[in-house]
């Protein structure tokens, strides 16, 4: 069953929302992933401290990053006649997943 008017509408609000949320982390979450600096006067132990930590947010930037380019690509694809359809094996997408995660482009049996 394809995606009524009404469903892709919500569909794209939700991953609008979820794209500008996302942008808002990224650019928050940048100068929290900045290089720890060596010549500061700080212990050893605050030092790798401080590193762990850095490491930690580019590691969360990543994957916020991630998401965020298939959020992009599933904005993209809304409007096609096809989304809302498993990529894998064509079955219409529950729409309780799209809206749990709308860009989602496979259905749980092929995930």
């Amino acid at each position: 069953m394809a995606l009524t008017d009404e469903e892709r509408a919500e569909i794209r609000e939700l991953l609008e929302a979820e794209a500008a949320k996302l942008q808002a982390r990224i650019e928050s979450t940048k100068d929290q992933s900045d290089p720890v600096k060596l010549d500061e006067p700080i212990g050893r132990l605050s030092r790798m401290d401080a590193i762990q930590m850095q490491q930690m947010a580019l590691a969360g930037l990543t994957r916020e990053q991630e998401k965020f380019v298939r959020i992009r690509y599933a904005l993209g694809l809304v409007d096609s006649e096809d989304f809302g359809n498993c990529q894998s094996c064509k079955q219409p997408i529950d729409i309780d997943r799209l809206r749990f995660q709308p860009e989602v482009l496979v259905c749980v049996r092929c995930a």
